[in-house]
């Protein structure tokens, strides 16, 4: 009986965090229909800046009380998409959610659901090879150095590059004093020492290596796939944004990155 009501695309449905439910759901082999109001959404078309707000937030929002911590049931959620949907109404934004964003619910929850197929052996071949490069780096940057040290900490690279190799440059200073070694600073000392290329290389590197090439293998489900959580409330400009992990930050101006993305 109740698969009959939740597949009924005329019996409308409301609540929150629509999709998580729309998921497991499937994994029941359920398919929830009909979807109306899900008042994570609504908050968030409201306010761009309110993102994956809790439901006892929002209701507080709402209302100016507090609710009890079992708030997410019918007769709260029902009270508080009332309110949303004439905020929605007054602000002419019931046909965004009504054709965009409450539609996509359920797409998404079956793009999680199917998941990224990834290329495993392209992932080993990629990890040797920026272990290869990151060694050989090191080895060239200490060579221009005169001496080993932790390319990672600042306050080594700084006494490296601005105090023993003596570089100059108009680089702003940290809150401590110290000459900044941050990326945008290091990029105006570009052309005034051959060791600033191959340290910007080598935190490229690390970067793709540390955020994404070492922790992916771990991340692979036993489907050989990527699960990763599609975010239709997590950015200011409308755009979807993706986390554990995070897709979309992947490099992809440079040639590791283009190869890392094609596995």
């Amino acid at each position: 009986l109740l698969k009959e009501i939740l597949e009924n695309e005329k019996i409308k449905k409301i609540g929150h965090s629509l999709k998580e439910i729309s998921k497991e759901l499937r994994k029941l082999r359920i398919h929830l229909k009909g979807l109306e109001l899900d008042t994570q959404i609504a908050v968030w078309l409201l306010n761009s800046s309110i993102k994956e707000a809790g439901f006892e937030e929002i209701y507080f929002n709402e209302f100016q009380n507090s609710a009890p911590l079992s708030a997410c049931n019918a007769p709260y959620i029902l009270k508080t998409s009332e309110a949303l949907w004439d905020k929605l109404k007054q602000d002419n934004l019931l046909n965004i959610l009504e054709d965009i964003e409450m539609p996509l619910v359920n797409v998404l929850a079956e793009v999680e659901l199917a998941g990224v197929k990834i290329d495993e052996p392209s992932l080993k071949k990629l990890l040797a090879q920026v272990n290869e490069e990151i060694r050989e780096l090191e080895a060239k940057i200490y060579k221009m150095a005169g001496a080993e040290f932790n390319i990672s900490s600042p306050q080594q690279l700084g006494e490296i590059l601005f105090n023993r190799l003596k570089i100059k440059g108009r680089v702003r200073r940290t809150g401590g004093g110290a000459l900044s070694t941050a990326a945008a600073e290091l990029d105006k000392l570009y052309d005034k020492h051959p060791i600033i290329e191959l340290i910007l290389r080598h935190r490229e590197l690390q970067k793709l290596k540390n955020t994404y090439i070492d922790p992916f293998p771990t991340l692979i489900a036993k489907d050989n796939r990527l699960h990763t959580s599609y975010i239709q409330t997590g950015t200011v400009t409308g755009r979807l944004s993706s986390q554990n992990p995070n897709l979309q930050n992947i490099p992809i101006r440079t040639e590791l990155g283009l190869k890392f993305r094609k596995a």
